[in-house]
């Protein structure tokens, strides 16, 4: 009998395992490697062009979300007064029928 020795080796393995994993020992995190995954050309190609709104469309923009805000709140609202509304009729019955 080995009395555990397969979880000994397991957890061996796991934590050489991990050892190797570390970020500290891949090669993205080399200085030889870092210029040529983080340049210039790939920053210009991840920018980000963002639409311009004259001052009535944000204003627009602005009340549609607040719409959209309050009617998903009142949304949540009902459903936690139902929800509790079920939990309470749910706990009274139980206790009806316990007494």
């Amino acid at each position: 009998m080995s009395f555990g020795a397969g979880h000994m080796q397991d957890m061996n393995n796991r934590l050489k395992q991990n050892r190797d994993a570390k970020t500290s020992n891949k090669t993205k995190f080399k200085e030889s490697n870092w210029d040529t995954r983080y340049t210039k050309e790939l920053q210009k190609r991840t920018s980000l062009n963002f639409v311009e709104l004259s001052e009535e469309e944000l204003h627009y923009l602005k009340i549609e979300i607040q719409k959209q805000a309050l009617k998903k709140m009142r949304l949540q609202n009902y459903l936690l007064i139902i929800i509790g509304l079920v939990l309470v009729t749910c706990v009274s019955l139980l206790l009806y029928t316990i007494n």
